[in-house]
Order: C-alpha cells, then sequence, then structure tokens
C-alpha cells in the first residue's frame, strides 16, 4: 500500500479535449487521475477521482510557458494518495490527493487489486499528438 510512481511525460495536446498522464486504477468506475490536458485552449494540469458514477475535479491549473516535458507523481499511503506535477525538470507541486479506501476492494469490487498506470485519451475524439512516455519508475514504500 505505501508506494511512489513517477512518469516523465512529452505531450502537447493539439486540441481541446487530450489528455495524458497517470492513474491508479480500480476499474474504470475507480480510479484517481493527474494528468496534463488543454481546455479553451489552455494548457493544464489537473486531478480527477472517479469513485462509482461520481466525477470529481479536485484540481485543475493553467500551467504558463511552452512545456511539452512534465514529471507526474504519485505518493501512497496506508489512507491517501498524493498527486504532483512538475513542468520539466520543476519542483513537483502537489495538486490534491484521494482517500485510498474509496478504490479499495469492499468499495469497488474486484479482486485484482489497485494498479498503477500511464494513459492518453482524446475523451471521444481522434487525437492528433502522440503522448510519449520518457520514463516511469515505481517503489514499494
Amino acid at each position: 500500500m505505501v508506494c511512489r510512481a513517477e512518469a516523465l511525460l512529452e505531450f502537447e495536446p493539439g486540441q481541446d479535449g487530450e489528455e495524458a498522464g497517470l492513474t491508479v486504477l480500480m476499474n474504470n468506475s475507480y480510479h484517481y487521475c493527474v494528468f496534463i490536458t488543454k481546455q479553451h485552449g489552455r494548457l493544464n494540469a489537473g486531478l480527477r477521482l472517479q469513485v462509482g458514477d461520481i466525477t470529481h475535479i479536485r484540481a485543475i491549473r493553467e500551467l504558463s510557458g511552452p512545456a511539452v516535458s512534465f514529471r507526474l507523481a504519485v505518493e501512497a499511503d496506508e489512507k491517501h494518495c498524493r498527486f504532483f506535477v512538475s513542468c520539466a525538470d520543476g519542483p513537483l507541486e502537489e495538486l490534491g490527493s484521494g482517500l485510498v479506501r474509496h478504490l479499495s476492494t469492499e468499495v469497488a469490487g474486484g479482486f485484482t487489486g489497485v494498479m498503477v498506470g500511464l494513459y492518453a485519451t482524446g475523451n471521444g475524439q481522434p487525437s492528433i499528438c502522440p503522448a510519449d512516455f520518457a520514463w516511469f519508475d515505481d517503489k514499494a514504500g
């Protein structure tokens, strides 16, 4: 349960809705995502918590500058998953957290347990820009 995962994402979304990031996933209905996206023509970092049929955007932070390289990270302990983002080599900044128990087998069902993964999506639209993950590192606590 105690772990840290981090990835380096090279991504420049070309249109609104394109998104790439790092997810803590129990299943399609129970997961947390730290991501980079374009909304209303602006580059943003965000944190989304999906718990059953409730989707909560915990944080959206506009990113300034022409950054295309981002570090995304999650730190988990027995109670919380904390999510971080930085542009290129800058310091990681916390976007927020989610409760681990919402991703548990007792709440979400299933038997495989929670996984950390990388993802990219056009959110229902064809994507025009690639999301390249230069590296992924995970460490058990």
